[in-house]
């Protein structure tokens, strides 16, 4: 899309996917010029366990480099919910945790030691 958004699908029933965009065009609480911002990554059923995950991580972080990124991003928690990233996963391709607010955790892949934060919302 004309924004970088990014949705790119390894089969046709859609259990294979990969969502992003680039971080500045993203509708997250999240600072940190030049890095893609994951939104989703899903493989279900029974495309599970067949490093399909690993490709489309891959094809991200290339696509970053060729595009001269920083880095990517995701958000996840301390503990595992349903509708956030597996920390696990990221953590074993070499995400690190530089922010947190609450439970949630922001997992960033740096090409230079550049990090993305939350943005930090004063209550009134």
């Amino acid at each position: 899309m004309t924004e970088g958004h990014v949705f790119r699908k390894l089969n046709v029933q859609g259990k294979v996917f990969v969502e992003y965009a680039p971080l500045e065009k993203a509708w997250v609480p999240i600072e940190g010029s030049g890095f893609l911002y994951i939104y989703c990554l899903w493989v279900s059923g029974k495309f599970k366990a067949q490093s399909y995950g690993k490709q489309l991580l891959e094809y991200v972080i290339n696509d970053a480099k060729k595009k001269g990124k920083q880095g990517v991003c995701v958000i996840s928690s301390k503990k595992k919910k349903s509708h956030l990233a597996d920390k696990k996963f990221f953590l074993k391709y070499g995400f690190e945790v530089v922010d947190q607010i609450e439970d949630y955790e922001l997992l960033s892949l740096s090409f230079n030691h550049q990090k993305p934060f939350f943005v930090k919302v004063l209550n009134k």
